[in-house]
């Protein structure tokens, strides 16, 4: 974030006084968007270590409470299904592998509640500090573990980042 420098002048009749007082205005960025941008810089996280850090930001969660976003996050499971396929050219002979991934994605919080796992959370807070609520989007990440009983990675993306802090 940025500063900007003033210098006051206070002329006394018949004496000119350039330069003597100074004035510089920090912007600081607010905590709730420091923990935001800090979240999405660790890149992705376990499960757990995830939703506790998200829980700082919950409140502040407006495309659905912040209950059931911590409760979709902390019941999330993740699986993956593959299926190879060999396909033989007639023409030529030769052979080639098909591979077809199928990535399903639950959560008991969703499946009770009837929500849906979002890609998208919508946040509503201060950017600067002492400054009104803007809202933010960020998309949420997660990785498929890569052996059976692994662990879901997940994580947020900010693609909007350097667009709202110029914009703000």
């Amino acid at each position: 974030f940025r500063s900007a420098n003033a210098v006051l002048d206070y002329p006394q009749p018949g004496k000119p006084a350039w330069a003597r007082h100074f004035a510089v205005l920090k912007v600081e960025p607010s905590l709730e968007y420091k923990l935001l941008t800090a979240l999405e810089s660790a890149g992705l996280h376990d499960q757990d270590k995830f939703a506790l850090a998200l829980r700082d930001l919950s409140r502040f969660c407006t495309s659905l409470s912040g209950a059931d976003l911590l409760e979709i996050v902390q019941s999330l499971t993740v699986a993956s299904k593959g299926d190879f396929a060999s396909i033989q050219d007639d023409f030529t002979g030769s052979v080639r592998f098909g591979y077809d991934v199928q990535v399903t994605a639950k959560s008991e919080a969703a499946t009770r509640k009837n929500v849906t796992i979002p890609q998208v959370i919508s946040f509503n807070m201060p950017v600067l500090l002492g400054a009104g609520p803007v809202d933010l989007n960020v998309e949420l990440l997660y990785r498929v573990p890569n052996q059976a009983g692994g662990k879901v990675q997940m994580g947020i993306r900010f693609p909007d980042k350097k667009f709202v802090e110029r914009a703000v």
